[in-house]
């Protein structure tokens, strides 16, 4: 072959490689490049949430950048807290209260703090690891609070843990809606516990009504509300497994009654009244005992 030819082909291999890499390193400045977006393109960036097993609220809150110092508008996934309409939120750890293993929600409060209220979520009892149930929205139009959570559950063939397990979520608010729902898909969860004790009222049980035996105990805490009232929460306890010391106790209802009698006859339809047992005691007593106050 000629020589002439040869260096006039490699000539312009070498010239058409130089454009391509020049082009490519183009491309790269205008979509890639550190602080040099495409023009006119629409930027949006990701918020990530706090990793903390309590904070279930999705994994990111992705906010779309607006010009002239305007605030951005979320989307995707809500943030752990802000402002609905006036009422205050804050997703938080989920604590471990006294009887939350059957699935529904539980409201406390009110409490001396500005988030008074907290609403814990519970997804009930699994003999396995690897279910969760967390916040994926709030909703509140002056009257009805709406809450949406997810759950998630293990696949078929996920190596999991054998062991009871009691998956929760709360949020807390600083003041309590005359309507509150949980939803889930197309389920939604009943209200299990709602406390209407003051600030001021003693929140601690000081006795608790019980009857049963074996591996099922049904019991009524009752609560002194200082003003002549009394707040009772009836339970259904049962052993963990079969002869087991530990106990797990499961909320059944709850209410207010303005007397030891009116109590006693709760417990009676409740099938918890037998004997009393008061607070820092081992002792049984009579229930004509805690009737007339010698306790």
């Amino acid at each position: 072959m000629n020589y002439d030819v040869i260096k006039t082909l490699c000539l312009g291999s070498a010239a058409a490689a130089v454009l391509f890499a020049f082009a490519g390193c183009r491309t790269m400045s205008l979509s890639a490049g550190p602080g040099k977006p495409v023009p006119d393109q629409v930027t949006s960036i990701t918020v990530p949430i706090v990793s903390d097993p309590g904070n279930r609220a999705g994994p990111s809150v992705t906010e779309t950048e607006k010009k002239d110092g305007e605030e951005p508008e979320t989307s995707g996934k809500f943030a752990v807290e802000g402002t609905i309409n006036g009422l205050k939120y804050k997703v938080t750890a989920a604590p471990d209260p006294h009887g939350a293993t059957e699935r529904g929600y539980y409201v406390y409060g009110p409490e001396k703090q500005e988030l008074s209220y907290s609403i814990l979520i519970s997804a009930g009892e699994f003999n396995t690891g690897g279910h969760d149930i967390g916040i994926s929205g709030i909703s509140y139009d002056g009257k009805t609070l709406t809450i949406t959570v997810f759950e998630t559950a293990p696949k078929p063939g996920d190596a999991v843990t054998e062991a009871f397990t009691y998956p929760c979520c709360a949020v807390r608010f600083n003041k309590l809606p005359e309507n509150i729902r949980v939803v889930s898909g197309g389920s939604e969860f009943k209200c299990l516990h709602k406390s209407d004790a003051a600030p001021e009222k003693k929140t601690e049980w000081f006795a608790v009504i019980e009857n049963g035996s074996g591996e099922i105990m049904h019991k009524t805490y009752v609560y002194d509300l200082g003003d002549g009232r009394y707040r009772y929460e009836h339970v259904t306890a049962t052993t963990t497994s079969w002869g087991s010391v530990h106990w797990k106790e499961v909320v059944k209802g709850s209410g207010t009654a303005d007397s030891r009698e009116e109590v006693v006859e709760e417990a009676k339809k409740f099938g918890s009244c037998g004997f009393v047992i008061y607070a820092g005691e081992n002792k049984p007593h009579s229930v004509s005992e805690f009737i007339a106050k010698k306790k």
